[in-house]
């Protein structure tokens, strides 16, 4: 006969209710949308990616690239942005735009390859 398991009960740690480093609160944040010193990134790390993920469309920066910058910052921006997008791909299994993803993100690796073995 085989063996039953019984759930274990999911242990999660709140998030402090205040910066180890400044003393500020949860709740001074979340009126001021200020945080109090750098390390409250840290003491409020869960909450803060909670919010981010709400408000945008991924918690990573995707943002823009310098213009003197040379083609490999563009196409490391772009090879990330399709990363998020096959793994929303993913998850909506859509499974056909997932493969278009990976092959998109095969040939950004594979242009990323080859400028790193021209030097540049």
């Amino acid at each position: 006969m085989g063996q039953v398991f019984e759930p274990q009960p999911v242990h999660t740690h709140p998030a402090p209710s205040e910066c180890s480093s400044c003393g500020y609160t949860l709740k001074q944040f979340q009126k001021s949308n200020r945080l109090g010193c750098p390390r409250c990134y840290e003491s409020f790390r869960a909450p803060l990616l909670s919010i981010l993920s709400h408000m945008h469309r991924h918690v990573s920066h995707l943002g823009k690239v310098p213009r003197q910058t040379d083609g490999s910052v563009d196409r490391r921006g772009t090879l990330r942005r399709t990363r998020v997008a096959l793994e929303k791909a993913i998850a909506a299994e859509n499974f056909e735009k997932a493969a278009r993803l990976r092959d998109e993100i095969q040939r950004l690796e594979s242009a990323d390859a080859a400028e790193e073995d021209k030097g540049g």
